[in-house]
């Protein structure tokens, strides 16, 4: 669900007011929520060097965005940097809920179908209107 709201965005083809609820963040909450509490091994299955390297990357990230917020040449940009920071970081703990979470060839297959059927109907949708 959390791969469909994040790469179709289809509440945004309805109504205004369903397109202001944060769809993508309660499904995120969800996604994690479910992923605590039903996942059997999943501390075991983040415990690999490609999340530890994006959480080295998370780090750096981190680290330069508190040293460019302190810098007086960059004092004016400090709200949109931690804007960014905040949006990056969101991503990144998605993405390793994904890393957990998909841990099948056939949960990968499944997600691979939703990302492509996903696209399809946006070049669809691009295309016809």
């Amino acid at each position: 669900m959390w791969t469909i709201i994040s790469l179709l965005n289809p509440h945004s083809f309805a109504w205004q007011v369903t397109y202001e609820f944060p769809w993508l963040k309660a499904v995120a909450i969800l996604t994690i929520a479910g992923f605590l509490v039903f996942s059997s091994g999943g501390v075991k299955r983040i415990l690999t060097m490609e999340v530890g390297l994006m959480l080295v990357l998370w780090a750096w990230f981190t680290f330069t965005t508190i040293h460019n917020t302190s810098q007086s040449e960059f004092i004016t940009f400090r709200s949109d940097t931690w804007y960014r920071w905040r949006f990056v970081s969101k991503i990144m703990l998605m993405s390793v809920m994904m890393i957990a979470i998909v841990d099948t060839w056939e949960r990968f297959r499944r997600f691979l179908l939703v990302v492509c059927a996903c696209l399809a109907i946006l070049v669809i949708r691009r295309y016809r209107s």
